[in-house]
């Protein structure tokens, strides 16, 4: 394999997604709510409600008034689920047809006619499509990081964590996703794969409490076996909330679902490698 020509064909990819108006409404959605944010921590208006609460009588939050830093502090979980749920959503309808257009037929007979390897270009979508989702996702937590600094002068790795966990979990969902495309190139299967993927990554994180609704015996096994390989997407964001409510990361229990992750998305890659070599293009 040719790391250079892996390469050429993501910087491909990044070239045609700055044209696409996916990725210009993905990234203006992003702007919009950076600089609602901005707008919205007012400090004065927040220390006045905290204010009038004290001198009413009035509560905050567990029978004692807070700071605001802490208020918002508080929050800083839901942030994170955001980040990896609506994220998530965002990037599936963002990177659908990427895969499809690079397929298409006419075009990837021109593609493959340089010295290109077919697994090159599988590999090469699929870095371009992950280094989008990583600029994107960067330039939303960054952005909010920054917006909190300013604002509040508070620092917080946990959004960065939260971003991350978001990331690993794209990872295996475009695995499944690149894996379509290469064969049905249709961008409309490849953003239905990802949400099953993803609505299935979020219903069975909890393998337990899954396990318990079936009765024990062959049925059971098999919903264990299917459950399996599946990512745990929940867990992965609630790795990054943990992080972001003051708990350390137990890397013993984070590494496992990590890896299956990353294991579940490259199985996919694999997949699709396989089938472009195969295809008769």
């Amino acid at each position: 394999m040719n790391p250079r020509s892996v390469w050429n064909v993501a910087a491909d990819v990044l070239r045609e997604a700055v044209f696409s108006k996916y990725l210009i409404v993905l990234f203006g959605l992003i702007f919009l709510g950076l600089v609602t944010l901005s707008l919205a921590l007012d400090l004065e208006v927040v220390d006045g409600m905290i204010s009038a609460g004290k001198l009413f009588g009035g509560t905050i939050i567990g029978g004692s008034p807070m700071a605001v830093s802490e208020l918002l502090r508080s929050i800083l979980p839901v942030i994170v689920y955001l980040v990896c749920f609506l994220g998530t959503v965002f990037m599936i309808i963002a990177v659908a047809d990427i895969a499809p257009r690079v397929l298409q037929p006419g075009r990837v007979e021109l593609t493959l006619s340089l010295p290109i390897r077919r697994h090159e270009l599988v590999l090469g979508i699929y870095l371009g499509v992950l280094i989008i989702a990583a600029a994107s996702t960067l330039f939303g937590i960054g952005g909010a990081s920054i917006v909190l600094f300013v604002k509040l002068e508070m620092a917080s790795a946990a959004p960065l964590v939260g971003a991350a966990c978001a990331l690993v979990g794209f990872l295996a969902i475009y695995g499944v996703m690149l894996a379509t495309s290469c064969v049905a190139r249709s961008p409309a299967l490849s953003a239905g794969f990802g949400f099953l993927l993803f609505g299935c990554g979020l219903a069975t994180s909890d393998r337990r409490l899954v396990l318990s609704l079936f009765k024990s015996g062959l049925t059971r096994e098999l919903a264990a076996l299917v459950m399996g390989p599946l990512p745990r997407l929940k867990t992965l964001a609630d790795i990054g909330a943990e992080y972001a409510n003051g708990q350390m990361i137990r890397w013993s229990e984070a590494l496992p679902v990590i890896g299956g992750s990353v294991a579940f998305g490259l199985f996919f890659v694999a997949v699709a490698c396989m089938v472009v070599t195969v295809k008769d293009y």
